[in-house]
C-alpha cells in the first residue's frame, strides 16, 4: 500500500513538468487527473504516517491550483476521501464562494459538519448540516440531500433520540426511491437498524441488518468500495446484529457471532480495525457477564481497553471500565470495583456526562447496598436532567430546521423578485434605448434645419428672451418661497397652536376655553388677510408695539400644562430702529423655535431672551431643557431653513448648540446698526 502511494505521489512531480506529452491536454487538465487518481487509491481504512503525508503533500499542491469547476470537484473528493482537515474544507468555502459555486459550497458546509461531528461538537454539527440542506434544497439536488437527512439521523440516534432520528432516515429513504444507488440504500438500512434497535424493535432491526448485508453483496457496491471499507462494514453489521441478540438475551448466538467475526474480518492492526475489535470485545465481554461466563471476561476488557485509550475513544472506554467495575462486583473484589467506579464517577461529573454517570450508579444500585437511597435520589435526578438535555436537543435541531426552511422561503421569494427585476429592467432597457435613439434622431433632425435657418442676429434675439424668461422664473420662486415661509411659519404655526388646545379640552373645561379657542380662530383669519395684503404691499404691512406683540407671542405657549415659556427682554433692546422687514423675521423666528418646542422637545421649560450688547446690536436667545437633537440632521428640515435664510436676510448667523439628552439653544445677532445704514 504504502509502495503504490509512493510512486502515485512521485508520478505527479514528474508529470508536472511534461507539459509537451500531449498538446491536447494542458498542464492544470494532467495535474487534476494524476491528483484525482491518488485521490482514488487512497486507502483510509489503512494508512501510515507516511501515506498521511504523502496525502496532505497532494492536498497542498491541489489548493494552490488555478480556481475551476474541476479544481473545487477534486478539493471536495480530497477532503472526503482522506479525511483532510478544516483547513481544506475552508479552502473549499472560498474557492465555490469566490465563484458562485453553490454546489460545491453545499457540500463543504456538510464536510465542515462531518468534522464537528468527529469532534463531538453536536449544535456545530446540526447547523451546518442544515446549512448543506437549505442549498442542497436550493440547487435541487436531491441525492445529495438524501445524504444529509442520514448523516442528521446519525447524529441524532447516537445522542439517543431514536424517534426523531427515524424520522430523518424515512426523509431521505422517501428521496429518489426510484433512482437509488445501492450505497446510499445500505446507508440507510444500517441507519434505519440502529434507529430501530434503540426503539427497541428488535426483529425489525435484524430484518433491516440483513437488507444491508444483502445490498453489501450487491456487485455495484464491490465497485464502489474497496476490499477493506467492505470487509469493514461487515463488521459494522455483525456488531450491530450482535447488539440486538443480547438486548434479546440470546447470549450464546451473540458470542458465537462475535467470535466468528473476530477470527474471519479482523485482519491487521490499523485504525478501524483496532477500534472495531475493542468494541467487540466489549459485547463479548457483556454477553459473557450475562451469561454468567466469566473465564475471558477480564482479559477481553482490560484488551478492550488499551485499544480504546491508544486511539482515545473515550465513550466506549468507560463503557468498557463499567463493565469492569460490574465483573469485580461479581467475584467479590469490591476494592477493585470501588476504585474503578471512583474514577469514572469522577470522570463523568467532571465533564458533565449525565449518561456515564447514570449507568454508573446504575451499577452501584445493583451490587453496593451502602448509600443506596442517595444514589437511588441522585439516579432519578439525572433521568430529569437527560430527559431535559434531550429535549434542548430537539428544540435546538428544531429550531435550525426551522430557521433553515425560513431561509430557503425568503430565498425562493427574493430569486423570484430578482427574475422579476430582471425582466422588468430589460423592458425598461429596451424603451430607454429606443427613446434615446428616437431623441437622438429628432436632434440631428433640428440641428441641420437650425443651421440652414438660424443666423447671428436671430441667436442673440433668442439669448435675450431665453435671460428675460430666466429673471421671470426665478421672480416666480422667490415669490413662491416667501408665500410657502409665510404659510409654513404664520397660519400653520397658529393651527398648531389652536389644536393643542383642543387637545387639551376636556368635557369639563369647555366652557373655560370656548372664547380662547374662538378667539385664535379668529387670529388665524386675521393674519391670512394680513399676509394677503402684505404679499400684495410689502411696505404696508406694519408692526407698532412689537415688544408687547412679542410677549404676546409668549404668553399665548403657556396654555401648554407641558412646557412653562418665559420672556426676558432687556429695558435697553429698541426696537425702533428696525425696519418692518426685519420685525417680521424676528417674530417668525421666534414663533418656529417655540412651535419646534411644542412638538419636538419634550420640555418642561423655555425661556427667550433679547439681550443688549452696545446699543448697536441684541441677541436673541431660545433656550430650553427639552431632549435636544442632533443638529447636522434637523439643519437639513425646512422650518430651520426658513430660519437660517431670515437671519442671513438680516446679516446675522444662526448658532445652534444641542445634543441628545441636554436640551437646546438657539441663538442669533441682530445689528441695529447696519439697519439704519440701510
Amino acid at each position: 500500500m504504502t509502495n503504490n502511494l509512493l510512486k502515485c505521489f512521485l508520478c505527479i512531480f514528474i508529470l508536472l513538468f511534461l507539459s509537451n506529452c500531449d498538446k491536447r491536454e494542458s498542464k492544470h487538465d494532467i495535474q487534476i487527473t494524476v491528483i484525482k487518481s491518488f485521490i482514488e487509491n487512497y486507502n483510509r481504512f489503512n494508512t501510515t504516517d507516511k501515506d498521511k503525508a504523502n496525502a496532505d503533500s497532494v492536498g497542498q499542491i491541489l489548493i494552490k491550483l488555478k480556481n475551476t469547476q474541476s479544481t473545487r470537484d477534486v478539493l471536495r473528493r480530497y477532503v472526503l476521501l482522506t479525511g483532510a482537515d478544516r483547513n481544506y474544507i475552508e479552502e473549499l468555502f472560498k474557492k465555490s464562494r469566490k465563484k458562485e459555486d453553490y454546489s460545491n459550497e453545499a457540500h463543504a458546509y456538510f464536510l465542515l459538519g462531518q468534522y464537528f461531528s468527529k469532534k463531538f461538537q453536536i449544535d456545530s454539527t446540526f447547523y451546518n448540516y442544515t446549512k448543506a440542506e437549505f442549498l442542497f434544497k436550493t440547487i435541487h439536488d436531491s441525492i445529495s440531500l438524501q445524504d444529509v437527512y442520514a448523516h442528521k439521523a446519525v447524529l441524532l440516534i447516537n445522542h439517543r433520540i431514536f424517534l426523531e432520528g427515524q424520522t430523518q432516515i424515512l426523509e431521505a429513504m422517501s428521496i429518489n426511491q426510484s433512482n437509488k444507488s445501492a450505497k446510499a440504500k445500505y446507508s440507510e438500512s444500517m441507519i434505519m437498524a440502529n434507529a430501530l434497535t434503540g426503539l427497541e424493535q428488535y426483529g425489525e432491526a435484524l430484518r433491516e441488518s440483513d437488507k444491508a448485508f444483502e445490498l453489501l453483496e450487491d456487485p455495484e457496491m464491490q465497485s464502489v468500495l474497496n476490499e477493506d471499507a467492505i470487509r469493514l462494514n461487515k463488521i459494522t453489521i455483525y456488531a450491530n446484529i450482535a447488539e440486538v441478540y443480547i438486548k434479546q438475551g440470546e447470549y450464546e448466538k451473540a458470542k458465537e457471532l462475535i467470535k466468528n467475526t473476530i477470527n474471519n474480518y479482523i485482519v491487521n492492526e490499523s485504525l478501524y480495525d483496532s477500534l472495531m475489535l475493542a468494541h467487540l470485545l466489549l459485547s463479548l465481554s457483556e454477553a459473557d457477564l450475562r451469561s454468567g461466563s466469566y473465564q475471558n471476561v477480564e482479559r477481553n476488557l482490560k484488551q478492550a481497553i488499551v485499544l480504546q485509550a491508544k486511539y482515545n475513544n473515550v465513550q466506549d472506554l468507560n463503557a468498557c471500565r463499567i463493565v469492569l467495575a460490574e465483573f469485580y462486583y461479581l467475584q467479590g473484589r469490591e476494592k477493585e470495583a470501588q476504585e474503578l467506579v471512583r474514577d469514572i464517577m469522577n470522570y463523568a461529573q467532571g465533564t458533565r456526562e449525565l449518561v456515564l454517570e447514570k449507568n454508573i450508579l446504575t451499577v452501584l444500585l445493583k451490587y453496593k447496598k451502602e448509600d443506596y437511597q442517595k444514589n437511588f435520589i441522585r439516579y432519578e435526578e439525572l433521568n430529569k436532567l437527560i430527559l431535559e438535555e434531550n429535549n434542548v436537543v430537539k428544540n435546538t435541531f428544531a429550531r435550525l430546521s426551522f430557521e433553515a426552511d425560513n431561509l430557503q422561503r425568503t430565498n425562493e421569494k427574493l430569486l423570484s423578485q430578482k427574475e422579476l427585476i430582471t425582466k422588468i429592467s430589460g423592458v425598461l432597457f429596451f424603451i430607454a434605448i429606443s427613446v434615446f435613439f428616437i431623441i437622438l434622431f429628432r436632434q440631428k433632425s433640428k440641428e441641420v434645419s437650425l443651421i440652414k435657418l438660424l443666423q447671428r442676429d436671430t441667436e442673440k434675439y433668442y439669448d435675450s428672451i431665453l435671460n428675460v424668461q430666466n429673471e421671470l422664473n426665478e421672480a416666480r420662486n422667490l415669490e413662491r418661497k416667501e408665500i410657502a415661509k409665510e404659510l409654513h411659519e404664520g397660519v400653520l404655526n397658529r393651527l398648531f397652536v389652536t389644536r393643542f388646545l383642543l387637545m387639551q379640552v376636556s368635557k369639563e373645561s369647555v366652557d373655560e376655553h370656548k372664547i380662547s379657542l374662538i378667539n385664535e380662530v379668529k387670529e388665524v383669519e386675521k393674519y391670512i388677510r394680513g399676509v394677503s395684503h402684505s404679499l400684495a404691499n410689502t411696505e404696508d404691512f406694519k408692526i407698532n408695539e412689537f415688544d408687547q406683540l412679542l410677549e404676546d407671542l409668549v404668553q399665548i405657549q403657556n396654555r401648554s400644562e407641558v412646557t412653562i415659556f418665559k420672556l426676558y427682554m432687556d429695558k435697553e433692546v429698541c426696537f425702533d430702529k428696525l425696519t418692518n422687514q426685519y420685525k417680521v423675521h424676528i417674530y417668525r423666528i421666534v414663533q418656529e423655535c417655540l412651535q419646534n418646542v411644542h412638538k419636538h422637545a419634550n420640555a418642561t421649560e423655555c425661556v427667550v431672551q433679547f439681550l443688549n450688547n452696545n446699543n448697536e446690536s441684541f441677541k436673541v436667545i431660545i433656550k430650553d431643557n427639552g431632549q435636544g437633537f442632533d443638529a447636522d440632521i434637523v439643519k437639513r428640515g425646512i422650518g430651520v431653513a426658513n430660519i437660517k435664510d431670515r437671519i442671513e436676510f438680516m446679516k446675522g448667523k444662526l448658532i445652534i448648540d444641542s445634543k441628545p439628552g441636554e436640551g437646546t439653544v438657539i441663538s442669533f445677532v441682530v445689528e441695529t446698526k447696519k439697519v439704519q445704514k440701510r
